[in-house]
Formats: structure tokens, sequence, C-alpha cells
């Protein structure tokens, strides 16, 4: 169930799963937001931060709220109000679209068009969502996707799962979750761009193999500091 509603962006807390370390240059982003708004809305789900009580999107007073987000069954003005059940207004987990909320906070904007995903109760539900959109939309370093299939295994997936839910082969999600073995300093070799990502994956393979650990290593990557 989707529905669509102005958010504001003092509201917004970016999903703790969210691979994306680096948003990239904003500039251009930021003055088009200035001029234009944003025209493609972000999505959000109701918030991870289990506060006792929300402000209800309807009234718009703070009413006790259910561990899932949606505010408790109540009156206003004598009368059921419609924000029952509904997602607390204060309080949102930012899913997909953090360089646009970036660039709208940057634009200092105070609210920006929101698709809620109040069906997505999960956290394996709402990293799959986020793992569809940053994998098929942006430039992720193989490290960022291994912990984001990572987190998805925390979620009680397995890789067969991710694959069907992200939409990539099983092979892909296999061969990133075990980027998650690495050694510490072939890791940070890694990231650093000192190594290549076949010769990190054949150190992976390496230290799966008893009989091969230990020999090769320092000749395919470089791993000093």
């Amino acid at each position: 169930m989707e529905t669509m509603r102005e958010i504001p962006l003092s509201s917004m807390s970016v999903h703790p799963g969210h691979p994306r370390s680096d948003l990239g240059n904003l500039d251009a982003l930021v003055a088009d937001v200035a001029a234009h708004g944003v025209i493609e809305p972000v999505i959000v789900a109701p918030g991870t931060r289990w506060l006792s009580t929300g402000k209800c999107a309807d009234c718009g007073l703070r009413r006790r709220r259910h561990g899932s987000g949606v505010v408790e069954q109540h009156e206003s003005s004598g009368r059921p109000c419609p924000g029952s059940g509904e997602p607390a207004a204060d309080d949102w987990v930012l899913l997909a679209g953090r360089r646009r909320a970036m660039a709208a906070t940057m634009a200092c904007l105070e609210t920006v068009p929101a698709i809620v995903r109040a069906d997505l109760r999960s956290d394996a539900d709402r990293l799959s969502l986020i793992a569809r959109e940053n994998l098929h939309r942006l430039d992720l370093t193989p490290l960022e996707v291994a912990r984001l299939f990572g987190a998805l295994t925390a979620a009680g997936l397995t890789s067969t799962r991710i694959s069907q839910r992200v939409r990539v082969p099983k092979a892909f999600v296999d061969r990133r979750l075990r980027l998650l073995d690495l050694p510490s300093g072939v890791w940070g070799a890694l990231r650093r761009g000192r190594v290549g990502l076949a010769a990190a994956e054949e150190v992976v393979g390496l230290e799966a193999n008893p009989r091969r650990r230990g020999w090769g290593v320092a000749e395919r990557c470089d791993v000093r500091p």
C-alpha cells in the first residue's frame, strides 16, 4: 500500500542499512531543486525510533502510537480521528532518495514529496527496497554492496531470497557476501583502491582452502597500509 504526501525533512532519518557512504557532488542537483523543487518523490516508511507518541497527521496532536509507527485509535472533536491507525507524521525513515533529500535540505526546503510505504514493516522488507533502488540506480562499490547484502542476511534472508528480492543473480550475491570474509588488511586495501576486486575475491578463495592458504597473497595483493 502506497500513499503520497509532503513530509518535513526534519522528521526523516536515513535507514542505518543504507549502503551509500559518498553522495557525490550535489551542486547541480541542489541548483535544480532550488529552481524547480523535488520532482521525483523520495520513499519513506513509518519511523523506527520507537517513540511512545507521535504527531497525528490529521488532527496534529501528539498521541500514543504502536511499535509499528502508527498512531493509536483516538478522537478529535468528539469523533474518531481519521489519523488513527496512520503513520505518525513526525517520524519517518528514508529508504530511497537520499541525494534528493540532502539536496532539498541544502536548498533550504522544509518539505519534500514522499511515497509512504507503510506496508514495509520488517527490516528485511525495507532493506530489500533499499537494495533494489541502489543496485540498479547508483554506482555502489563492491564493499558497500557486500555490507548491504550482509545486512539482509542479518535480517534473516538467505542468498537465494536476496537474489529474488533484489533481482540479481544468486552467484553475484554469493560473491559479494564472500567479501565480508576478507582479512582486514585486504578489506582496507580494496577500499583504498590498492587491490582489485578480482584479486580480493581470489584471496577469499585462498582463505577458504587450507592447503592453498598463505601462498600467493603477497604477490597478488598489495596489502600494505
